[in-house]
This record gives C-alpha cells, sequence and structure tokens, in this order.
C-alpha cells in the first residue's frame, strides 16, 4: 500500500548532516585545517562557522531535503514507546533516497547563507568543553514524502497514530532534545489521494 505523510512544522528544524564526522569529507578537512591553527583570528572564526553551515546542509539536486533515513528512524524511534518500533522498520519501505524540504527561501546554499534567519549558533558539548557550532535552521517548515507500507506487518491506523506521536515526542533532525523538528503528521493513502483529485 502506498502511503503519503506530510509534516507540518511546529518548531524549527536544524539540521546536522552526518558528513562532518567524516575526516575524509571535503567540509570537515577544511575546517581541520583552521581548527589546527594556534590562534585562530576572528575571520577563522567566521570561515569555520561558513564551512559548517555548508557542511551541515542536506543538498540534494533542488537543493535542502531531508534523507528518508531520518524520517524513518524518526518514526521508529517514536514507535519505541509502544514496543512497535520492529514492526515500523520491517513495514515502511520509502519510494526515495530523499524527499526535498518545503519553505520559503533560497533553494542554494550560499544564498541561505547570505539570510541570517537560516543560521543558528549553539554550543555543544566536545569531551568537557563546550564549543559553539554553527547549524542550518528552518523556522517554518515542511516535508512529504511516500511509502511502501506492508500492512500484514503494520495497520494503516497504527501508522497515523505513530506518525502523530513522532511529531509530538521524537522530532526531526537536531536538538531534538531541546525541542526542534517537531511537526504535525497527516497520513494517506495513494488510494485516497486519487479519490480527492477525482
Amino acid at each position: 500500500m502506498r502511503v503519503k505523510i506530510t509534516m507540518i512544522g511546529t518548531s524549527a528544524l536544524v539540521m546536522h548532516n552526518a558528513q562532518l564526522s567524516n575526516p575524509a569529507n571535503s567540509f570537515a578537512m577544511a575546517i581541520a585545517e583552521i581548527t589546527s591553527k594556534t590562534d585562530k583570528t576572528v575571520q577563522d572564526q567566521k570561515e569555520i562557522a561558513r564551512l559548517e553551515f555548508f557542511g551541515g546542509l542536506y543538498v540534494g539536486e533542488g537543493g535542502p531535503v531531508i534523507p528518508a533515513g531520518n524520517i524513518r528512524k524518526t518514526l521508529i524511534n517514536a514507535a519505541k514507546a509502544r514496543r512497535e518500533g520492529k514492526s515500523v522498520e520491517r513495514a515502511l519501505l520509502p519510494t526515495a533516497v530523499e524527499f526535498p524540504l518545503i519553505y520559503r527561501g533560497p533553494r542554494e546554499p550560499e544564498a541561505l547563507w547570505a539570510e541570517e534567519q537560516f543560521r543558528y549558533l549553539t554550543p555543544v558539548r566536545v569531551g568537557r568543553a563546550r564549543i559553539m557550532r554553527m547549524r542550518p535552521r528552518f523556522n517554518q517548515w515542511s516535508l512529504e514524502s511516500e511509502w511502501e507500507l506492508i500492512e500484514d506487518m503494520l495497520d494503516f491506523k497504527k501508522l497515523i497514530r505513530i506518525s502523530a506521536e513522532a511529531g509530538l515526542i521524537e522530532g526531526l533532525c537536531d536538538g531534538r532534545n531541546q525541542g526542534w523538528g517537531r511537526f504535525t503528521a497527516d497520513v494517506v493513502s495513494a488510494e485516497q489521494n486519487v479519490k480527492a483529485a477525482a
């Protein structure tokens, strides 16, 4: 059964692409080159923030995206509260690797960086120290994703409930423990979409 999940943000979405944890990543290497300096200038700090912003974005051909794996993980984590995580893991298969993030604003990374509303500077713990880090932020956002649901493993009505609970208790992307990435969810079947269009 084909289903569409529409998420509408109720709090800002903060991105943190895991590629920055790869030492061989071009952004990570550029950041490491600057942070290795003993005396960093103000300009160095600004460049680190800029590189962290670009490295933290999930970007597809048409601009910012959310990987299907992130959405799936959010639903699985929420379902674990009722011991239904394995059911979601087995029953829900994405129809694409990533889905476009919907928001008002530029789609090009450079243009996003130029508008301060898309920047989020936050302290993070690294070892015993707290260090300022730059993340991309989208204050108003929504997301439409399509999935194949194996109904023998997960009832459609349960998916509706799990999706709603995911928006309340789990959230999407970074900073979830601070309440970021929360959303409301609307789940419809492909059959419902066809009827609505007729």
